[in-house]
């Protein structure tokens, strides 16, 4: 005996299919408004008895919500630093190189030792590695020549290793090479350094200053060391001599001019800054191995007769007008 079905089933079956579904579905916050219609349309059509409409050949499209930043002011660039006729009458060069030069020419020469990338820009080295300072205390080392110790803490190395770390905080990437050069051959140290710069240009072409850092020395009329000190706020600070080779010797070195230019900038920037911090630049028959690149330079910082404090103090100095000269960045 055939009997009807009660017409309250289908909608029954549509509320449990709602209560089950559509809290999952209302949780979703990635599904739209009308998909949520078209969800209520198909309860409705089977609560009503209605055929179930055709499946949608491609699912809803799921959006992702990127919320953007808002976009922060920035900031102006830095101007670029330009030097004056007037100012490279202020600069002095001196030595027995017998050259001529137009100074305010190459002082006013543009910059081309700006950092372009995060690939390195400066090179350290010591020709003279054991070179020390006059002893103080609490900075006192075992000497294997006068004046000169293995211990690269308290040697030209140490000050190498300060001018590093300040390039390096100013976003100015450096190498620096603490390889032993003077010793067991003194003679041979500069020959021996070249190759071993030769090798790092070669392994870094990003390099555009490559500097030699040393100390001076001097005697008075009495034989003792000298060394000469200047006060910067509430430290005494060694001076510093840039050296600067050419081609009077005989030696090719087209570009010594190039290496000028650059000692003449680092030094009026030092004069800005601190006013006889630099003394005169010498420009010398020699090389110094500085045909190796346009950008290189020997770099006195104090001499004997200074103390290591006194130079490690010069060496931040001459590390911040560098940075400067290359564009660190800014600080915030």
């Amino acid at each position: 005996m055939y009997r009807r079905k009660p017409r309250h089933i289908p909608a029954l079956l549509a509320l449990t299919v709602s209560l089950r579904v559509l809290p999952g579905i209302c949780v979703n916050a990635a599904v739209r408004a009308p998909e949520l219609a078209e969800l209520s349309r198909l309860t409705l059509s089977l609560s009503v008895g209605a055929e179930r409409p055709p499946e949608q050949k491609t699912p809803p499209q799921i959006r992702t919500l990127h919320i953007l930043p808002k976009e922060q002011p920035q900031p102006a660039p830095a101007e670029p630093i330009s030097f004056t006729a007037e100012e490279a009458d202020g600069l002095s060069v001196a030595g027995n190189s017998g050259k001529e030069f137009d100074k305010a020419a190459l002082l006013c020469r543009p910059n081309d030792v700006s950092v372009t990338s995060d690939e390195p820009a400066v090179l350290i080295v010591h020709a003279h590695t054991s070179e020390a300072y006059t002893q103080s205390a609490g900075w006192t080392y075992r000497e294997t020549d006068p004046l000169r110790t293995a211990e690269q803490e308290y040697s030209v190395v140490r000050v190498g290793k300060e001018i590093a770390k300040v390039l390096t905080e100013k976003g100015i990437p450096t190498l620096h090479d603490t390889s032993v050069n003077d010793d067991p051959n003194y003679n041979a140290s500069y020959s021996l350094c070249g190759k071993r710069t030769r090798t790092m240009l070669e392994n870094n072409p990003s390099v555009r200053v490559v500097l030699d850092v040393h100390r001076d020395a001097a005697e008075d009329a009495q034989g003792r060391q000298t060394g000469e000190v200047i006060r910067v706020g509430e430290e005494d600070s060694a001076r510093l001599m840039l050296v600067v080779g050419t081609d009077a010797g005989g030696r090719e070195h087209p570009n010594w001019q190039e290496n000028l230019s650059l000692a003449l900038k680092l030094q009026a920037l030092g004069e800005r800054r601190v006013p006889g911090l630099f003394r005169p630049i010498d420009l010398r028959r020699e090389c110094f191995n500085q045909q190796l690149s346009p950008g290189a330079l020997l770099v006195e910082v104090g001499a004997a007769g200074n103390t290591l404090p006194e130079a490690l103090t010069a060496a931040r100095l001459f590390a911040e007008v560098l940075a400067e000269l290359m564009g660190a960045k800014s600080e915030e």
